[in-house]
């Protein structure tokens, strides 16, 4: 049985490696849908800038854009509620999707997506997922 595992290859029961959330997609991409509303909607910022759920801080001193320093923290607040590789259980999305859509009862938020099929949600779990990298946010 011994000489049998031994010549098992190392990684045979070794899970994959999670992907790792991509900073530069999420400065570019991610946190730019921090700051714009939806029709109808306000700006995730308006609720998450600030605490515990701080993780969309508008920039500071009334700029355009996010410091280095600003935009590291809200990568590393927003990668509490995401589990990379894995779009489907990650409460980053799961919140503001509509329950019809297998989101989260639990938003006191406005539902920013009615399904999946979104694009901005479809944006959003590609990068979750390790499917979307770099600076550009269209494919």
């Amino acid at each position: 049985v011994l000489k049998w595992i031994r010549s098992l290859p190392a990684d045979r029961y070794v899970p994959p490696a999670e992907p790792t959330l991509d900073f530069a997609f999420f400065r570019a991409c991610v946190q730019q849908v921090f700051a714009k509303p939806r029709e109808g909607h306000i700006r995730c910022s308006n609720c998450h800038n600030a605490g515990i759920i701080g993780f969309a801080a508008p920039p500071g001193d009334g700029r355009d854009s996010w410091k280095d320093d600003e935009a590291k923290r809200a990568f590393q607040l927003i990668s509490r509620v995401i589990v990379p590789g894995d779009p489907n259980h990650s409460r980053f999305l799961l919140k503001p999707l509509h329950p019809d859509a297998g989101g989260s009862y639990a938003h006191n938020g406005v539902r920013r997506w009615q399904s999946r099929s979104d694009p901005e949600y479809q944006m959003l779990a590609e990068w979750i997922a390790g499917k979307r990298t770099g600076n550009t946010c269209s494919e």
